[in-house]
């Protein structure tokens, strides 16, 4: 049982180590968009993302971790059927904004800072 947890340990520190940080551009933009991100690349299940402006999610995606900057927005404007997962958002600075039908599920954690505000008119779903 012991060697199960040490690999599953293992495992979890592996996937953490391998993500990459990827920063948004301070303009709007919609999250599957290359124009939205520096470098034009679109953050995956294995990356870390920070927003740095207005990124809008319309579609189903998976990331690690997200970070949203002071004077930044992510708003989740997707459906049920095509709901957002991240595994945490690590820091809101900025504004978390959930949308018409969005569907925004966290699988860890999420923390707010005193400037960080979420406007939830739809589902943030915590926890596994």
């Amino acid at each position: 049982m012991k060697h199960i947890l040490f690999i599953i340990l293992l495992l979890s520190f592996c996937i953490y180590a391998n993500a990459k940080t990827i920063s948004s551009t301070k303009k709007r933009g919609e999250w599957n968009n290359p124009k939205t991100w520096v470098k034009g690349k679109v953050p995956t299940a294995n990356d870390n993302a920070i927003i740095k402006g207005e990124v809008v999610i319309k579609m189903a995606d998976t990331v690690n971790q997200i970070t949203i900057q002071k004077n930044a927005k992510l708003v989740v404007d997707n459906t049920v059927d095509s709901k957002f997962v991240v595994m945490a958002i690590v820091n809101i600075s900025g504004k978390l904004q959930i949308i018409n039908q969005g569907f925004l599920q966290i699988l860890e954690d999420i923390e707010k800072t005193k400037t960080g505000e979420i406007d939830n008119r739809s589902v943030i779903e915590v926890g596994k």
